[in-house]
């Protein structure tokens, strides 16, 4: 089975998630053009070494890795910041088959296999179903 695992608040807490969030509900454009997505790239940067993996979550992935299920990470992240990403998983990267950026798209994606995401609204993506798991956040404050 494919397994599409969203990064933001599943595998890693949720601190880049909420500043998105909070920029949007300010009234920012979230469109292609939009400068929100410039901003983005410069927080995630700048805060890449401050967040934290979800070492439950990559446990249970390295399980469903061991018994033969693909696992391709499903962010609604840009491209752009494939090498944040994959910095932030560091040896985790190597769970994954594929990863998938949906670029601030994703609850419109259809994907084949199951989805599992922290995010009701992006469940439906998954062909095979999906799996609703809790926010992994750490409470802190926003940067």
């Amino acid at each position: 089975m494919i397994y599409n695992i969203d990064f933001h608040g599943t595998i890693a807490d949720d601190l880049h998630d909420r500043w998105v969030t909070k920029e949007i509900n300010k009234g920012r454009s979230c469109a292609d053009d939009s400068n929100l997505w410039d901003s983005y790239g410069r927080f995630v940067s700048q805060t890449k070494d401050t967040i934290v993996l979800n070492t439950e979550m990559l446990k249970w992935l390295e399980n469903l890795k061991n018994n033969g299920h693909v696992l391709r990470l499903f962010t609604n992240a840009n491209y752009t910041l494939t090498k944040d990403i994959r910095h932030i998983l560091g040896n985790a990267t190597n769970l994954f088959d594929d990863f998938i950026f949906a670029a601030g798209r994703k609850s419109t994606l259809r994907v084949e296999g199951i989805v599992v995401d922290n995010e009701i609204k992006n469940l439906k993506c998954g062909i095979h179903g999906n799996i609703l798991v809790p926010t992994f956040s750490l409470n802190r404050k926003e940067v």
